[in-house]
């Protein structure tokens, strides 16, 4: 995905895709960060699709910084996983 210059930008283009996959149409359960070395530990960092197959989450790197990433796991997970 190409780069936005704005929190607001990205939000939006995360609201986008999220609309294509059509997958939060009936709602969502929070996604709780699960990596214990993680400022958002414990915390509520994204949303999940009821089926838990889609999710997407806050996420912070060195190179990228903060961003947000989309998980599709609708072709199952691992290799089949589709990552945003």
């Amino acid at each position: 995905m190409k780069t936005e210059n704005t929190h607001d930008a990205v939000r939006n283009t995360l609201m986008r895709e999220l609309d294509k996959m059509n997958a939060f149409k009936n709602g969502s359960n929070k996604y709780i960060g699960r990596l214990e070395l993680s400022y958002g530990y414990g915390k509520q960092i994204g949303r999940e699709s009821f089926d838990k197959k889609v999710r997407w989450h806050l996420d912070f790197d060195k190179e990228l910084g903060v961003h947000y990433n989309i998980e599709d796991f609708s072709n199952g997970k691992r290799n089949n996983s589709i990552k945003r």
